[in-house]
Parts: C-alpha cells; sequence; structure tokens
C-alpha cells in the first residue's frame, strides 16, 4: 500500500466517525422543541455542508496521481480539521 491509499483509508476512517457524531447530532434535533430545532437543524446541516467539502477533497485526492498528493493532502487536512473541531464544539452542545 503506497501513500497516498494508506491516507485515504485514514482519512475515509476519521470522515465515517464524525459522520456518526452528525447522524447523532441530527436525530436529537428532530426530538428538540420547534424553537430550538430550528437553531440544531441549521448546525447539523452546516455541518453537513462542511462534511460535503472534505468529501469534495477526497474525490481530488482519489481521482490525482501520486506526484499530487502533497498538495492535494494540505487541503483535505484544512478542510477535515474544520469539519472536526465544528462537529465537536457542536456535540458538546448536544449533549
Amino acid at each position: 500500500m503506497d501513500k497516498l491509499e494508506a491516507y485515504r483509508e485514514k482519512m475515509e476512517a476519521e470522515l465515517r466517525e464524525l459522520e456518526g457524531k452528525i447522524r447523532v447530532m441530527r436525530a436529537k434535533a428532530s426530538k428538540a422543541e420547534a424553537d430550538a430545532k430550528v437553531g440544531l437543524q441549521e448546525e447539523v446541516d452546516g455541518l453537513e455542508s462542511k462534511k460535503e467539502k472534505v468529501r469534495q477533497r477526497m474525490e481530488e485526492l482519489k481521482t490525482s496521481g501520486s506526484s499530487a498528493f502533497e498538495d492535494l493532502k494540505s487541503g483535505v487536512q484544512d478542510a477535515y480539521g474544520d469539519l472536526k473541531r465544528s462537529v465537536e464544539s457542536a456535540f458538546d452542545r448536544f449533549k
């Protein structure tokens, strides 16, 4: 397994973990009172948008050759870092 493939697998696993937390938050948002539900739903929708940005970066990484790996890796890491911080912050508030 080369560096690119190992990195993709690692990021896929980490992204699946964050997706699980987003699913939990979406379920909690659906059970919330009407006023709170709107705010929670907007927050979850924002997380979904950030998740899609990471997915797009991962797809770019998947279709690129190993020569572009280092350039694309920083974009993936930036998008993932932003998503992770947002998910962790929201998840703490959802508890």
